[in-house]
């Protein structure tokens, strides 16, 4: 198992890279449309358009590393109130939670781009391209984060103070 581990360890850091680069290129795209607005008189068509589909891809690969790094937002206060077996079965009834949600999302997300992709629609924008390339890293995204809640099921929040 920990081959699979690795495997989804690596493939979750190299997707977060891809994401980070995704986003980083937002900023690039609109400095360029900037400058082609107010400095060349040529505002872009598909600048926005790129933008928009650049976000929706970098946050979702980006996900399961937030997942993996527990990132995502935790109400902690609970753990410290309650005895440590307590607080470890509360802490295995949310990640277990949180992983069936994530999982459910990623079934469901995942029919809308089979959808997507058996019907051939299309982004209604000025660059037309087949909408399952934007949508395919939900479900992924999903899935994998709820990998993540079920391999960390085990773990209690801490706060700096522990």
């Amino acid at each position: 198992m920990n081959v699979v581990f690795r495997l989804h360890n690596i493939l979750t850091n190299s997707l977060f890279i891809t994401g980070v680069s995704a986003i980083s290129f937002i900023t690039a795209i609109y400095c360029f449309e900037i400058v082609a607005r107010y400095f060349f008189r040529s505002p872009t068509g598909w600048a926005n358009d790129a933008a928009s589909f650049l976000f929706s891809v970098g946050i979702f690969m980006c996900l399961p590393r937030v997942t993996q790094d527990r990132g995502h937002v935790a109400v902690t206060l609970i753990y410290h109130v309650v005895s440590d077996g307590t607080a470890k079965r509360i802490a295995a009834i949310v990640a277990f939670s949180s992983a069936l949600i994530c999982l459910v999302a990623a079934v469901i997300t995942g029919h809308e781009t089979v959808r997507q992709f058996t019907l051939g629609i299309l982004t209604n924008s000025s660059i037309v391209i087949p909408k399952w390339w934007i949508t395919i890293w939900v479900p992924y995204a999903f899935f994998s984060s709820g990998l993540y809640f079920l391999r960390g099921w085990n773990y209690v929040p801490k706060t700096e103070e522990d």
